[in-house]
């Protein structure tokens, strides 16, 4: 691991930029969005949410509100529903205004133009599948440095930043929407309209800031080409019995892991209660995954011809970037620094005013209603997964090639 971390410091240090690129952008549009809710009194005459759910009612939408700080503001297409955090949704000024009527543009997106919508969902589900692959392959290829392995690994990573550019035409169109909608309103003046189009192009360069270091990245790929040179395969090594033993377990528990995620969670979702829904599930990957990282590093230098280079890179694909957050952790620390540093100067925070903590007060039913949509929609993308979801459970077994070929060999 440390020769590793020896080897891949630049790249690691790269993979951190656009989490500190996207911190700075965060915190000009948090900034931005900050002074001109100072600046504006709370006195339009119906909170962001409320004008949200009359504008929403005429789409057949439905809006909620919930106060959990892991949630955000955003629209579930496949529940046409828009979630809404506390302060967006009881908040009475332009610059929360803007917000809502942001997501009211995604849903009219995915109304007015299903074809689009639907082009838009594939291209957000096909950018983290590319990113997943990518990374797998990659990682796993410096093991051997096969050359289709450095050209598919990078194909990928281009195919996810040329999708996360056309995902970016949903949001430019739910923002220039948003404007459309407010400008027409009775109820904004020229000051507030200012405020409105500060905060949607601030939004935006949220978005543009992580294309632009993706670029970043991409540009310098000539360095995980140098780093991977001829690979980490020399002398061919060997198990002791011990180590066969911890083999065949470890591959035991990989195939029963198969019936426990594909039979019993997808199918027969047991593991799904109110509580805590795909708790059970997470907890029980991440166990595995560790577990085939160290069949990984048991198994990976068996053998050296081109099949078997294959099977241990798709087991690292599976391994769902474990490996490499694993590699970034030293650096994490510092990384949650600065980015905390960053976000330090995001500016005095929303206004609390007397207004907004009233709407709070009196609508508290709401959130609690939210709540309660909010685990539902969960519940039922665990009991109801999608095509995606189970794309991603397929990669999840990419191991198996992996365990066939260990079995392979042990029977010749």
């Amino acid at each position: 691991m440390i020769a590793l971390l020896q080897l891949w410091w630049p790249v690691l240090v790269l993979l951190h930029l656009p989490g500190l690129v996207n911190a700075v952008a965060v915190t000009i549009f948090k900034r931005i969005a900050h002074t001109h809710d100072w600046q504006l009194a709370d006195d339009l005459p119906q909170t962001a949410g409320d004008w949200l759910r009359d504008r929403a009612a005429v789409h057949g939408l439905r809006v909620i509100v919930t106060d959990d700080a892991s949630q955000r503001d955003a629209f579930h297409p496949d529940r046409r529903v828009i979630h809404l955090t506390p302060t967006t949704h009881f908040k009475s000024d332009a610059v929360f205004w803007a917000i809502a009527a942001h997501e009211l543009g995604h849903a009219r997106f995915h109304a007015e133009h299903p074809l689009l919508g639907t082009l838009s969902r594939v291209a957000m589900w096909l950018k983290t599948l590319f990113l997943h692959l990518g990374a797998g392959i990659a990682i796993g290829n410096v093991l051997y440095a096969r050359p289709r392995g450095l050209e598919l690994a990078f194909a990928l990573f281009v195919g996810s930043l040329a999708l996360r550019i056309l995902e970016m035409f949903e949001e430019a169109y739910a923002s220039w929407v948003a404007y459309a909608e407010l400008r027409r309103s009775a109820h904004l003046d020229a000051l507030h309209l200012r405020a409105v189009r500060h905060t949607l192009l601030a939004a935006l360069g949220t978005y543009v800031s992580v294309i632009a270091a993706g670029m970043v990245l991409l540009s310098q790929w000539s360095i995980v080409e140098e780093i991977t040179g001829d690979g980490w395969l020399g002398e061919l090594g060997a198990l002791t019995t011990l180590g066969w033993i911890v083999v065949i377990v470890l591959c035991v528990l990989g195939l029963v892991y198969v019936r426990v995620h594909i039979v019993t969670i997808r199918l027969r979702p047991v593991f799904v209660s109110d509580a805590d829904p795909g708790g059970a599930e997470n907890v029980i990957g991440l166990v595995w995954r560790l577990l085939l990282l160290v069949l990984i590093v048991l198994v990976w230098d068996l053998r050296g011809d081109a099949t078997w280079a294959w099977c241990v890179i798709l087991a690292v694909v599976a391994a769902d970037r474990l490996f490499l957050g694993l590699l970034m952790l030293p650096l994490l620390i510092p990384t949650m620094w600065l980015v905390r540093a960053i976000y330090r100067r995001s500016g005095p925070g929303h206004h609390p005013s007397d207004e907004l903590a009233a709407s709070r007060e009196a609508g508290r039913p709401l959130i609690l209603d939210g709540k309660r949509a909010l685990l539902d929609i969960v519940e039922n993308r665990l009991r109801n997964p999608t095509a995606v979801s189970r794309v991603f459970d397929l990669m999840r077994l990419l191991y198996l090639p992996l365990i066939v070929a260990i079995g392979g060999g042990l029977i010749t």
